[in-house]
C-alpha cells in the first residue's frame, strides 16, 4: 500500500468481535475455541497513527493433549482490555493497520475438571489458577467503510497455573463495524 493514511480529526467507536484459539504454551495443552465481544474506540494521534483500547467479554480456555494423564479442560469468561498502537496505511475509507500494544486480562469465572484417581473432579479454576493474566499484542487490521476486520496474537506473561509450566496464549480473527465520533 502506497501513500499515507488521511489524517481524521473525528474519533470512530464501534462494535467488535473475535473468534480465538487459545493454549498454552506447554506440551501438555491443546487448544480451545472461544471468543470475545465489546466495543472498540479508535482516535487518531498523527497522519498514520491511532490508538485503538477495547474493552470485550472474553471466552478462553485449554485442554489436555490426547497424550497427556490425567485428562483435564478449563475454559474461563474474562474482561478483556487490549490497548493497541495502529500504524495505518492507505485512505480513510480503506485502509490497513499494523496494530500492537498490551492486553490486560482479570477472569470472572470458569469451569476446570480433572481426572483424579478418585474419579473426576471439578474444583473451582480460580482456587489454582491467577485471575489476572497481562502481555504483548500484535496483529494486523483493515478497515473498509466502517467494517473492521483483523488478526492479532496475544501472549500472557502470567503464568496461569503454579504446578504446571507455561502461559496462554491467544490467536484471534477480529471482525467489527464501526461509526464516527465527531
Amino acid at each position: 500500500f502506497i501513500g499515507i493514511y488521511a489524517y481524521s480529526q473525528s474519533s470512530i467507536t464501534g462494535l467488535r468481535g473475535s473468534f480465538n484459539i487459545s493454549s498454552m504454551s506447554a506440551g501438555d495443552a491443546k487448544s480451545k475455541m472461544g471468543f470475545s465481544v465489546g466495543g472498540i474506540y479508535t482516535t487518531p494521534l498523527s497522519d498514520a497513527r491511532h490508538f485503538q483500547p477495547s474493552l470485550l467479554f472474553s471466552l478462553n480456555g485449554v485442554r489436555a493433549a490426547d497424550s497427556y494423564s490425567p485428562d483435564y479442560s478449563a475454559h474461563y469468561y474474562s474482561v478483556e482490555i487490549p490497548l493497541m498502537l495502529s500504524r495505518r496505511w492507505g485512505e480513510e475509507d480503506i485502509n490497513i493497520g499494523f496494530d500492537m500494544g498490551p492486553f490486560l486480562r482479570y477472569g470472572l469465572f470458569g469451569g476446570y475438571w480433572t481426572d483424579s484417581d478418585a474419579g473426576r473432579i471439578k474444583p473451582d479454576i480460580f482456587d489454582s489458577q491467577k485471575r489476572f493474566d497481562v502481555g504483548p499484542q500484535i496483529g494486523f487490521s483493515v478497515i473498509a467503510n466502517n467494517l473492521y476486520i483483523g488478526y492479532s496474537f496475544q501472549y500472557g506473561l502470567i503464568k496461569p497455573w503454579s504446578e504446571k509450566k507455561g502461559h496462554y496464549y491467544n490467536s484471534s480473527i477480529n471482525f467489527g463495524y464501526l461509526f464516527n465520533i465527531y
